[in-house]
């Protein structure tokens, strides 16, 4: 895919997302892990571009939204 690229259907995304985060920077190695085995103070825990759910996206499609705790 390219931007302004268009749209595929056949392209998209089926699954399931959870914690899903952007952030303006890639992230050390180190960072990474931190937040892969949940690590209380890791830094940054949340995306700065987007951090899901706080993004307040709106769902279409019979999407649908339900709990999920990663880290408990």
């Amino acid at each position: 895919d390219a931007l302004g690229g268009g749209f595929d259907a056949g392209q998209a995304f089926v699954g399931d997302l959870g914690e899903l985060h952007l952030w303006s920077r890639a992230l050390a190695p180190p960072e990474v892990a931190a937040l892969a085995r949940c690590e209380p103070r890791a830094s940054p825990a949340h995306g700065d571009l987007l951090a899901w759910p706080r993004a307040g996206l709106e769902l279409h499609g019979g999407v649908t939204a339900r709990p999920f705790r990663p880290c408990t």
